[in-house]
């Protein structure tokens, strides 16, 4: 689709939305490797080192991985949007070859 100067090729949105996609997929596994590492036994180092350090370090992890987790979500509503936005114009440029043509959409 051409107009204002510019285009728009519905086949680049959806290549764009797939790479978002891939890029998504390893945040997300990078949020849940960071869920696994705050599984470890914090006693692992001695009742009393393990109580000192090992609860707010559960803490700092669990704060990282809802953060890690929340990038991936941002790239899956992305992904999602930019597809919209393909089909959106796909969607135009048929309603538009159709009304030149003469044909009913």
């Amino acid at each position: 689709m051409t107009g204002a100067g510019f285009t728009v090729d519905p086949a680049v949105l959806e290549t764009y939305a797939t790479g978002l996609e891939e890029r998504g997929g390893r945040v997300k596994g990078a949020a849940d490797k960071v869920s696994t590492v705050n599984g470890g036994d914090i006693n692992a180092f001695g009742v009393a080192v393990g109580q000192v350090l090992g609860i707010p370090t559960r803490i700092a992890l669990g704060v990282l991985h809802d953060q890690v987790a929340s990038a991936a979500k941002a790239f899956t509503d992305q992904t999602a949007n930019v597809r919209a936005a393909a089909a959106k114009y796909r969607d135009t440029e048929g309603d538009h070859t159709a009304a030149f043509s003469g044909e009913q959409p």
